[in-house]
Order: structure tokens, then sequence, then C-alpha cells
């Protein structure tokens, strides 16, 4: 990581309010550190909760993208049963598999359809988790009152051509109440996309941007790309925007020729639906969630899990997991530039 690069993480540090709860941001390091250390060891059991908290608050959604992992799964006749109101995620949070510091995202489908999303941020901000959440921006206008009154620790909108002239506007409003994080989905296809998808980060003022390689999926016909073709280009576009925002890059399907996977997730963290169930990945179908929060045996130390892990540390890719562009790489989340 270069001077320039983290200069910006100090930016957003001071943005995050790192300073004002210094023991909250201490008690979360550590528990990084301790999962990390398990992930190192690749300990079957893990002795704490993950500092990761995802949680799928509705399967509802106002888009309908032909490389979401969820479409299938996406406003069916069951999406009422998988939306989580603030009793749920209060539940949620009391649970021992669930750490007291981290991070919770609020996941979906698209998170701003849930009705009790302000409730479930204010109770979050009261136990003073980093509040996150993923959104395709479409209702941001809707409810920048609510936004400006409870905001988040940071934002995530993803980037999707035919809409993002109509957010605009509402992404400058947003960069100004609390950090965002322009995210955009890189295959094939839309490769020629990346410097219009810089450019308008620079121009909402972001203070990152995740570029994320294409997750195949078997009803999708986009492919993502090798990173070999893109080097040239990804050297260059850091060069020139790397001053502007942080930048993060996923690893590609290319990746796949190395031997040791490196992915932590079944690690670091934890997947939850409305009704307390879990999934292993976000990147797992709707579908796969199953167990309980009630205890760590029927949840973080399930046998699913633990048999995930297992296999990982002995470098053998899970049903599920085969086209995943994390496993030989790393998440942009601990990678910039």
């Amino acid at each position: 990581m270069d001077l320039r690069t983290k200069f910006l993480y100090l930016k957003l540090a001071f943005r995050l309010g790192m300073l004002r709860r210094p023991l909250f941001y201490i008690g979360t390091f550590l528990s990084f550190v301790i999962i990390r250390i398990q992930a190192l060891l690749k300990t079957k059991k893990i002795l704490f909760p993950p500092p990761n908290t995802i949680i799928s608050v509705t399967s509802r959604c106002n888009k309908s993208c032909s490389f979401c992992h969820y479409l299938p799964e996406l406003n069916g006749s069951s999406s009422v049963d998988l939306e989580l109101k603030i009793e749920g995620l209060i539940k949620i949070l009391d649970s021992d598999a669930v750490s007291r510091f981290g991070r919770v995202c609020l996941y979906g489908g698209e998170p701003l359809l849930n009705k009790d999303f302000f409730d479930m941020v204010k109770e979050l901000k009261s136990r003073n988790y980093f509040v996150t959440t993923v959104t395709n921006g479409l209702l941001i206008e809707r409810y920048l009152k609510e936004l400006e009154e409870f905001p988040l620790d940071l934002m995530t909108v993803s980037y999707y051509p035919e809409d993002v002239e109509k957010i605009k506007e509402s992404i400058k409003k947003i960069t100004k109440l609390m950090p965002v994080n322009i995210s955009f989905v890189l295959d094939q296809n839309s490769q020629n996309k990346l410097e219009d998808v810089l450019i308008y980060a620079r121009d909402v003022g972001a203070d990152m941007v995740t570029i994320e390689s294409l997750r195949e999926v078997d009803f999708c016909e986009r492919k993502s790309l090798n990173e070999e073709l893109l080097m040239e280009k990804k050297s260059r576009l850091i060069k020139e925007f790397g001053k502007d925002f942080i930048l993060r890059w996923s690893s590609f399907n290319g990746e796949k020729e190395k031997s040791k996977i490196s992915c932590i997730d079944f690690w670091d963290s934890v997947f939850v639906n409305s009704k307390g169930e879990l999934s292993p990945c976000c990147q797992y179908p709707l579908s796969s969630y199953e167990g309980s929060l009630n205890s760590k045996a029927e949840s973080i130390n399930s046998k699913v899990m633990m048999d995930l892990r297992e296999k990982f540390s002995k470098d053998i890719v899970p049903k599920g997991c085969e086209n995943c562009h994390y496993l030989y790489g790393c998440d942009p989340l601990y990678k910039s530039n």
C-alpha cells in the first residue's frame, strides 16, 4: 500500500469516527485479529463469533439483474416470510453467535424496501456497531431525510449504467452525510465501462470504488474476465484515479491456477436471514440458509460450517464455491489497488 492510499484510508478513518469511538474500534480490531489467527491456523471450530455479520433483511428487489445469483429466488411467494422486522433483528443481535463488536451489513434484495430499515439502523447504532448496507440507490432520494437523521457508517451503491444518471444528484448528497463506496460488477461485456465508473465516482465524491469480477451462476450467460487481459488497463486506471479515492479490485477467475485457497469468509463472517438461519456465504443461494443462531453448535460451529472449513484447510473446493473469484485471491475489503 503506497503513501497516497494510506492517506486516503486515514481520511476515511476520520469520516468513520474512529477517534470518537476508540474503545469500540479497539474491540473490533482485537476481534478481527483473533479471527485472523484462527483463519491462518485453519481451525475447524471458531471460539468467538465473527466480526462481520451480514443480515438478509429482505428477498425483494426493485431490479432484475441477469448476473444476480439470487435472481430466481427474489420477489417470490415466500418474500413476506423472509422480511426481517425490528423485533427479529434484536433477537439476532442478542444471540451468542453474533459478535458484540464489528460490522453489521443490512443486505438484500434491496434493503431499503424493508419498512423497518431505519429502525434497524437506529438499533444497531445504539449498540455501537459499524453499520453498512448495499443498495442499488434507486430509493435514496425518497429516504434522504431518514438517511440524514440516521446516517450509516458506510453505504455501498451498485453502479448500473442504466440508473447512474437518475441517482447521481442523490449520491452527491449522500456523500456529504456518510462515506460511499461505488461497486461495479466486471465481466467481458462491461470492461469498456470501467473508466465511466471511475469518473462517475470522482464526480459524486465517493470515498471508495470496488471492482468485482462476476460471480458466475448456472443461469447467467455473462462471463468474467481473466485478470491478465486487464493488467495494463488496471495499472493505468489506478495511477490516474488512485489519488481521488480508495480503489479496491477483486481477484479474477484466472487465479484458479493457484493451488492454495485464501478465502476466509467461513471464519470471519456470519450470514443470517430473518429466521435466524445461517448460510456459509452471501454468494450461496437464499435456500442454503439453515440451522439456528440459538447456539454456536447449530450456527457458526455447525457440522456444515466445520466441514467447509476443513475442506478449505485441505484446499478442497466445496460445491457452491466452484466459480467464486475470492477462492484464490484477496477480498477487496482487505486489498487496495
